[in-house]
């Protein structure tokens, strides 16, 4: 699959005039495992109700204006896009500490995936 066109999603993302700064993650299949093995694949998937779980408690932090969540599950290769997380809000300081959070959360709690060697 495609990565999503970034420019529509920033452009669903912006249309509140108090947003000030919009931060994103692109996640994307690495070549190696955390502990240095080659990987070939990735099997993943996601649970979409707690995802949609966490949107919502980081939508009630202070600042944070929206949120938008884009996955690709299934088998994939080294190189191809697994998830994009973008979050708008009115200042840096609340955005990023809430992106680097719900991106945690993600991986932890709604995130199934299996190594291919």
């Amino acid at each position: 699959m495609r990565i999503p066109d970034i420019n529509s999603i920033i452009d669903e993302i912006r249309k509140d005039e108090r947003i000030g700064i919009i931060a994103s993650h692109i996640g994307i299949v690495k070549g190696y495992s955390q502990d240095g093995k080659k990987i070939k694949a990735l099997e993943i998937s996601f649970d979409k109700e707690k995802i949609k779980t966490i949107v919502n408690k980081i939508k009630e932090q202070e600042s944070i204006l929206d949120v938008k969540v884009k996955l690709n599950e299934g088998r994939l290769n080294v190189g191809n896009w697994v998830m994009i997380v973008m979050i708008a809000g009115e200042v840096r300081d609340k955005v990023f500490p809430a992106l680097f959070e719900m991106v945690d959360m993600i991986k932890k709690e709604a995130t199934r995936k299996k190594e291919i060697y």
